[in-house]
């Protein structure tokens, strides 16, 4: 039987005769780009030709969603389900592995690192400037926005008791036979803050497509990893670059409520870069119900309620506010403006700047209730603000995989912490604050 190391290893061998191999032509890895007639690596538009093929968009780990609160599972739907890996994520069992996601993060960091390795053999130039370093820093941010995926599941939740704990693997180099060690919880996130800081010299201020990196994405990206490791400070700086570049939010109340698919991503000017989960069980849209919680959130004029969900006939819900535009279990987890201005209101409240954080969530929020309904919260109590705050990211980002990072960095919270609990078969299972099943293991541990 071929363990896992080694069924990694002949699937990455095959992507590397893909990308060189000079014979090969119409390869499923090439496919999807723009001119795909890409049979050997010759200069910048063949990287760019690889960077933009869609597996760098998608296929980002499900197991953040499967295992957060947005939604439950009816007894009968969880016990019918095929795969047992995703009944295991959705109960935290201690069964429970994260191959899948460990594998399709670490194919994408295996390309990353191939266009990097090929930049260096390639000389840059006056006139090819603006190219190279667009296709040097979209895989600098692309490798880095993988790691941050993998550390939210791998490793431990950021904190000062933390640091040295194990992290990920920080994969730099395209070579397979190198020995997979995996850095301390610091170094883990040191490199994805560096690599950041090194691709927002590099690309360009504004998305041209939403499926390419930007110098907004990189910082909406750095403010999504300063949050997570509680630097609020950096946190709400890197927010404001971001929005500093592009701030475009969408009123909701150019949206119909009624369509089965609200959000068309070509449409969704909101999206700074584009991004989804790989399909899973627990996702599907005719098993998957809203959690009846977050759904008593959402007042009589939140335009969300209506855009974001749709009752079923048994009077429960289900999700169709998919940034993706579809109405699947691929589900967008990208950057979005939105997230910037709950990410800039949080850390405000946090550094007590209440003024500028609700000048922040008014500034969202008046986009999301209907025309003339909204009224602007003006909170002095730092506590009342937070709560508010961290209500509204549950609604805004629902079904983004959001939830799963904000559940890590509030167990570390006296006051915020939460137990969840589902029932299924007569039988209750919970997911403790701070429990080793918010860290998914492997088959077999590199």
């Amino acid at each position: 039987m071929v363990n896992f190391h080694d069924y990694d290893k002949i699937r990455l061998l095959l992507v590397l005769l893909i990308v060189t191999t000079v014979n090969i032509s119409c390869s499923r890895f090439l496919e999807a780009t723009p001119d795909s007639n890409l049979n050997t690596i010759s200069g910048l538009a063949d990287l760019q030709k690889l960077l933009d093929h869609s597996s760098h968009n998608a296929e980002y780990p499900a197991a953040a969603q499967i295992g957060g609160d947005d939604y439950y599972l009816t007894s009968a739907d969880w016990s019918s389900m095929i795969n047992s890996n995703d009944k295991n994520l959705h109960i935290w069992s201690e069964d429970a592995v994260g191959d899948d996601e460990w594998y399709y993060c670490y194919k994408k960091i295996f390309e990353h690192n191939i266009v990097l390795e090929e930049l260096q053999k390639i000389k840059r130039t006056e006139a090819n400037k603006e190219e190279y370093n667009q296709i040097k820093g979209s895989a600098l941010f692309l490798r880095s926005y993988s790691f941050y995926h993998l550390a939210e599941l791998f490793a431990p939740q950021y904190s000062p008791r933390t640091l040295n704990d194990q992290g990920i693997v920080l994969r730099v180099a395209s070579d397979i036979n190198a020995p997979s060690v995996r850095a301390s919880v610091e170094e883990t996130y040191e490199r994805i803050i560096k690599d950041c800081l090194e691709a927002q010299s590099l690309l360009p201020k504004t998305k041209v497509f939403n499926t390419r990196p930007s110098r907004a994405a990189v910082w909406a990206l750095l403010a999504k990893v300063y949050l997570a490791t509680a630097n609020y400070e950096l946190a709400a700086q890197s927010a404001d670059s971001s929005l500093s570049y592009y701030n475009y939010l969408l009123d909701y109340n150019s949206l119909d409520t009624l369509a089965t698919v609200p959000f068309i991503p070509q449409a969704n000017t909101e999206i700074v870069f584009q991004s989804v989960i790989r399909g899973s069980s627990p996702m599907l849209p005719s098993i998957c119900k809203v959690d009846t919680v977050l759904l008593a959130l959402y007042g009589r004029d939140d335009l969300r309620r209506k855009l974001f969900y749709q009752r079923n006939a048994d009077g429960s819900h289900r999700f169709k506010g998919n940034y993706n535009g579809t109405r699947t279990d691929i589900l967008f987890n990208g950057l979005a403006v939105d997230e910037m201005y709950l990410i800039s209101a949080e850390c405000n409240v946090r550094l007590d700047k209440l003024s500028a954080a609700m000048a922040d969530i008014n500034a969202l929020l008046v986009k999301r209730y209907a025309r003339d309904t909204y009224v602007p919260y003006e909170i002095r109590d730092k506590y009342a603000a937070l709560a508010l705050i961290i209500d509204e990211r549950r609604k805004e980002l629902a079904f983004r995989s959001a939830r799963w990072s904000d559940l890590r960095r509030f167990n570390l919270e006296e006051g915020l912490r939460d137990t969840i609990v589902r029932k299924l078969n007569n039988k209750q299972y919970e997911l403790l604050p701070n429990s080793n099943q918010y860290i998914l293991e492997l088959t077999e541990q590199p």
